[in-house]
């Protein structure tokens, strides 16, 4: 029985050992930056695209810091305001500087122009959230 019970606790300490092992050398790097340059509140975006409450114009700045391309999904760029979340506008399609492909080459940046309908003109509390992994818990305030 003691010799089983040694063969486990060696096998067990072989697997923490190889575990921790494993677990240091796996690393989720961030290698995406990104920041508000400007922002504005309007009323109407191109000729047809009007509101009865209000367009949050939002331009951001995205960085690839990495030495790889990387894609960036804008659907999962959410716009925050008063505890609510608003996902971009089709009005986005309409504004300079609005078409992106998604794809961001190493070493590159892309500027990015994202409109959101939401009720109230931005505050400086409101933020936008890229809702992918790992920036899940990163906030990018209005300036």
């Amino acid at each position: 029985m003691k010799k089983y019970l040694k063969l486990f606790f060696i096998t067990f300490y072989c697997f923490l050992l190889v575990s921790l092992s494993a677990c240091s050398l796996f690393s989720i790097n961030k290698t995406l930056e990104i920041s508000v340059l400007n922002v504005y509140d309007t009323k109407q975006i191109g000729e047809y695209h009007k509101t009865d409450y209000n367009f949050v114009v939002v331009e951001l700045k995205i960085t690839n810091i990495g030495n790889q391309e990387e894609y960036v999904y804008k659907s999962e760029l959410y716009y925050y305001s008063n505890n609510k979340q608003y996902k971009y506008n089709f009005a986005s399609y309409y504004l300079e500087d609005s078409y992106f492909s998604g794809t961001i080459g190493a070493g590159l940046s892309v500027t990015i122009k994202l409109v959101y309908e939401t009720p109230a003109e931005h505050q400086s509390t409101d933020y936008i959230q890229y809702d992918n992994f790992p920036y899940k818990d990163e906030q990018y305030y209005m300036t």
